[in-house]
């Protein structure tokens, strides 16, 4: 396993940075993936398994405002990624070294060495009926990758991971074979201000 580092930056912030909420949907038409939610769970992000959060019993919280869906938050001149949560230090999302993309748990800035925080960029609409995007590395580089099933029958859930230049290894996905993943663009659903945040924090 690898050792865990500390990262210090949660979501930096530039002077007058306009924080974007939103949600992801998979765009990859004909595919069992296509037009479903991304979802965090247990510090992955998945497609076919439903969001995880927690909502601790503090006197004069009011749990009953936070939806089990799953949100994210970006300043407009950031290119860190975070959780759009209301746990104090709050939650950022991150690629593994493994290509996996993941989010550190509440409390704690914890990632294994060699994570990658930077060079995630959203563009979210004004509307909540038209779509943006969301890219890694100014690309879209995002996959599905089926965790249930034979080979060659692989099926969902499927963990999401980062493909950069086609560098993830048949060893770095669940089922051993990159082939099975599926490519998708990651897109970005406006998340009414009402709703945020959308949860206290993500399991």
């Amino acid at each position: 396993m690898a050792p865990l580092v500390a990262s210090m930056a949660i979501l930096p912030r530039q002077p007058s940075d306009t924080i974007k909420n939103f949600g992801l949907i998979a765009i990859h038409s004909a595919s069992p993936i296509h037009l479903s939610s991304v979802n965090a769970a247990g510090d992955k992000f998945w497609i076919g398994k439903d969001t995880q959060t927690f909502c601790p019993a503090i006197q004069g919280l009011d749990c009953s405002h936070f939806q089990n869906i799953t949100a994210f938050s970006q300043g407009s001149k950031s290119d860190f990624l975070g959780l759009d949560t209301e746990v104090p230090g709050g939650q950022s999302v991150y690629v593994n070294p493994k290509g996996a993309l993941s989010f550190t748990v509440a409390h704690s800035a914890a990632t294994p060495a060699g994570s990658t925080y930077e060079s995630f960029k959203a563009t979210v609409k004004n509307s909540a009926s038209t779509l943006g995007d969301l890219k890694y590395n100014g690309t879209d580089s995002f996959v599905a990758c089926p965790t249930t099933g034979k080979k060659g029958q692989r099926k969902g859930p499927y963990q999401v991971f980062v493909d950069v230049n086609n560098s993830l290894k048949d060893k770095d996905v669940p089922g051993g074979c990159v082939d099975e993943c599926i490519g998708f663009l990651a897109a970005t659903v406006k998340l009414d201000s009402k709703d945020s945040p959308a949860a206290w924090q993500y399991e």
